[in-house]
């Protein structure tokens, strides 16, 4: 943990603003020090992977059967209270799309050839 903070710290020292910071994974429990020292250095942080389902269960969702650290729903919502008193913007998943087995796809509301490109920088 503290290898991936001081490679942080050289990465954001003076960085151009803003900064967004992208973090995902299965646990939120393995990082609780690097989330919180995140949100006071960066003016948004992506939440994905199963980590994000811990923070959508903190706010009230229902994340069906997926993988969620329901114990800390209490530290999620201490993290996004913080986050909020420092300006920074907390983005977690809005849709959810579920396949029915690992060998079927997943079927999209738009074919994908349909979705528009939208290049970005």
């Amino acid at each position: 943990m503290q290898a991936e903070l001081e490679a942080l710290e050289k990465a954001l020292g003076k960085p151009k603003r803003p900064v967004v910071a992208i973090v995902g994974g299965a646990k939120v429990s393995t990082k609780l020090d690097l989330l919180e020292n995140l949100i006071t250095k960066v003016q948004g942080l992506v939440i994905g992977g199963a980590m994000a389902n811990t923070f959508l269960h903190a706010q009230g969702l229902n994340v069906g059967k997926s993988l969620v650290e329901k114990d800390l729903a209490g530290t999620a919502r201490r993290i996004l209270d913080k986050a909020e008193g420092a300006g920074c913007a907390i983005i977690l998943p809005r849709r959810r799309h579920r396949g029915v087995s690992f060998c079927q796809p997943m079927r999209h509301r738009k074919p994908m050839a349909s979705m528009p490109f939208r290049p970005t920088g």
